[in-house]
């Protein structure tokens, strides 16, 4: 009689190249594990002196014992063997034949094997037995000694994919709610997918999760579908987020897992305060200086590339549903428009000369004979009042001065500090000729230029601030407010 109705040697050949852990994880553990009543459960693995082989052994304390696929895939690499229950036993031997053992056991099982085992293969077997996480309740040795499970980071509930057997003992898909344990990872190299204590997929993710129930795996027992994968690293960063390194939230699973439709806003966000800092802003195509002006004042500009198309559609639904991760830069730090369409937009009144007052007449005008200086042509000013945010805007040759921000004290002073305020300002504004931006090089370029020029057009006594109504030094009259004229 062959050892069982399968074609061993063919079996033996498929798995030729399968890691020889699963004899641990499948025989050792997970079989013995299963059985019903069991408190204990030993496993010796002993090189055969001088020869590629290895005894492995498992006993265990269960009511009952039972062969299972497991232990049918370690036979195919067997010498010999036997298994010994409370019903007694069976020993395979060397020649395929396989007789009866009346020899029985009062509690439990033993299953020997005698295994073709090269010595590297025996310490990749010595180095699975780190990685176990045996149940709290069922002591489980290798080698004498005991394997200690690490106490889990955090657990949590959570439906997900199963295999569940029909009445006729057929596999069949189905969803349940299990519970998921995360732990440190045990050795290096990242952490990994475990099934109730065993570990089956390595994701080299920043912590391993154990999933108290069966995990969908492919024949191999080797991984899982991308779709499982990206559920179970969602529901981790839900749960883990914080616990994350501004280093690690850049990892490729947790874009996976911030990409998915499962995951929660305060996992997403959180994510996106380690790897952009909370001080962020996404820019705003309908308003560059916006993001210019956000860089400038230290917060991290975010382009859409920066962003998955996953993590893109979540933004989008998260600030539908008003919880913005994001925020436009338009909308944080808005840039001067005041000439918008938009019929939302805040009014803007423009003062007519008429009701300009004489000092602020004579201001305009300095700033005109400036322009005409430093930028060789004439500039339109007017006098605005608006609440929106900006204190003067320039384009096109035309200087707008905002009132309502700028302060009745801007035009009226008259002191060195004042004429100061003034020259601080144009310079500022001026140097957005030509359609320059506040963070572009050609901006403060602009600045250092347009200084040197003021300076040297007052070395060479050209500002002629005294005629404008401004004091040069402590102690200066300012002259009257000439009368009203056109430059």
């Amino acid at each position: 009689m062959s050892w069982y109705d399968v074609d061993r040697q063919g079996l033996a050949k498929l798995m030729a190249n399968k890691d020889r852990s699963f004899i641990l994880y499948e025989v050792g553990c997970q079989n013995a594990w299963d059985e019903d009543g069991v408190t204990r459960v030993d496993i010796l693995l002993e090189p055969v002196p001088g020869k590629p082989q290895a005894r492995f052994t498992v006993t265990d304390d269960a009511p009952e014992g039972f062969m299972s696929l497991g232990e049918k895939l370690a036979l195919a690499l067997a010498v010999e063997a036997h298994i010994i229950t409370t019903t007694g036993g069976v020993r395979f031997h060397p020649d395929e034949s396989r007789s009866t053992l009346r020899k029985k056991r009062e509690a439990g099982s033993e299953v020997s094997m005698l295994l073709k085992l090269t010595r590297a293969q025996v310490a990749e077997i010595e180095a699975a037995a780190r990685l176990v996480i045996p149940p709290a309740n069922i002591v489980t040795t290798f080698n004498g000694q005991t394997l200690t499970a690490p106490a889990p980071l955090t657990s949590f509930a959570a439906a997900l994919k199963t295999q569940k057997a029909d009445d006729e003992g057929n596999m069949a898909p189905t969803t349940r709610n299990t519970v998921i344990e995360v732990f440190e990872p045990l050795t290096d190299g990242g952490g990994w997918i475990y099934e109730l204590g065993i570990p089956v997929v390595r994701t080299g993710d920043t912590w391993s999760v154990n999933i108290h129930q069966k995990v969908p795996l492919n024949m191999n027992r080797d991984n899982v579908t991308p779709a499982y994968l990206r559920r179970v690293r969602t529901l981790l960063l839900n749960h883990m987020a914080d616990q994350l390194t501004s280093e690690e939230a850049s990892e490729s699973w947790v874009k996976e897992a911030t990409a998915s439709k499962d995951v929660e806003t305060s996992a997403y966000s959180t994510v996106m305060n380690k790897r952009f800092g909370e001080n962020r802003v996404m820019f705003d195509p309908s308003d560059p200086e916006a993001g210019m002006s956000a860089v400038a004042r230290g917060y991290t500009l975010v382009t859409g590339n920066q962003l998955s198309g996953g993590e893109r559609d979540n933004m989008r639904r998260f600030r539908a549903d008003g919880k913005d991760p994001f925020q436009p830069a338009g909308r944080v730090f808005p840039s001067a428009k005041p000439y918008s369409s938009d019929p939302n937009a805040l009014p803007v009144k423009v003062i007519p000369e008429g009701e300009w007052t004489d000092r602020q007449a004579q201001v305009v005008r300095y700033i005109k004979h400036i322009y005409r200086l430093l930028l060789g042509s004439d500039l339109s000013v007017r006098i605005v009042s608006t609440r929106n945010n900006f204190s003067a805007a320039y384009g096109s040759y035309q200087l707008d001065l905002n009132r309502s921000r700028l302060g009745k004290r801007w035009f009226e002073d008259t002191t060195p500090e004042g004429l100061q305020r003034v020259n601080d300002l144009m310079l500022h504004e001026f140097a957005h000729h030509g359609d320059v931006h506040h963070l572009e090089h050609r901006f403060h370029e602009a600045c250092t230029k347009l200084g040197a020029k003021l300076a040297g057009a007052a070395l060479a006594g050209k500002l002629l601030p005294k005629r404008y109504g401004f004091q040069t030094k402590a102690g200066d009259r300012a002259k009257k407010p000439e009368p009203s004229f056109t430059l």
